[in-house]
């Protein structure tokens, strides 16, 4: 049972891993070696390539829903949550997203974050991952979790394919993955 009584929190800000692209814990060991501690490697929100973890996407997504079910179950009706998020791999978006809705709170809007320096987490991340953070916005309303509204494949299949068109042409030509992927995402 959770110390968070039920519709109790006005505002949720939350920065979940971005999927394979920091393997945080695997970074921290020698700081749990400090403490004398062992990482709860078992309970990280991680995809993870480590032979010696079984982190994968399915593993990934399923603890996401158990994250933005207690989010929604804690988030007043009406209030907001918004959170910060990368990755360049469409099926890890797609698992943030279908767990963020199928808790039931409403899309209402992202927009890309250039960031003015490049940090830390930045330059850890493995080569080729993005660097920004898209920021999406959802509103609980007064649906019951679990209501999604479905997306016909096709719609999407065209939205991804006009949107990498737009980017590729208003850049001459040329983008990079990073740019595609990203524009994609805002438009999905």
């Amino acid at each position: 049972s959770s110390s968070i009584p039920r519709e109790s929190v006005d505002y949720i800000f939350t920065d979940p891993p971005y999927g394979d692209n920091v393997p945080y814990l695997e970074y921290s060991k020698i700081w749990y070696s400090w403490f004398n501690e062992e990482a709860d490697f078992e309970n990280e929100v991680v995809i993870s390539d480590s032979s010696e973890r079984s982190k994968d996407l399915d593993d990934y997504s399923n603890l996401l829903d158990d994250v933005f079910q207690e989010c929604y179950r804690v988030l007043k009706k009406g209030r907001w949550m918004s959170l910060t998020f990368n990755n360049l791999d469409l099926d890890v978006w797609d698992a943030l997203v279908s767990a963020i809705l199928s808790a039931g709170v409403e899309f209402k809007g992202c927009l890309y974050q250039v960031p003015a320096v490049i940090s830390s987490k930045a330059q850890l991340a493995r080569a080729g991952s993005p660097i920004g953070d898209v920021i999406l916005n959802f509103q609980k309303g007064d649906a019951e979790e679990g209501d999604t509204t479905a997306s016909d494949n096709s719609s999407v299949k065209q939205i991804v394919l006009e949107e990498a068109e737009r980017i590729i042409g208003e850049r001459g030509g040329q983008a990079r993955t990073e740019e595609i992927v990203r524009g994609v995402v805002v438009a999905l």
